[in-house]
């Protein structure tokens, strides 16, 4: 079972570890198999329901003054 990394080793994961995609991934379906050879599938297990986090995250930056 993977454990959940601090967000600031995330972010370094992710800022460090992913370089551009060569090609830019042009779908979604590119952008999950760019992620998934990057390692960066599953790294937050906390998100149980990503479409619903993704609703939240939305919902907050569109109320944010």
């Amino acid at each position: 079972m993977k454990t959940t990394p601090p967000l600031a080793e995330y972010a370094i994961r992710v800022l460090a570890g992913a370089g551009v995609a060569d090609p830019k991934p042009t779908n979604g379906a590119e952008l999950v198999a760019y992620r998934e050879t990057e390692g960066l599938i599953g790294t937050r297990p906390d998100i149980t329901d990503p479409a619903k986090h993704s609703r939240e995250l939305r919902q907050r930056a569109q109320t944010r003054t």
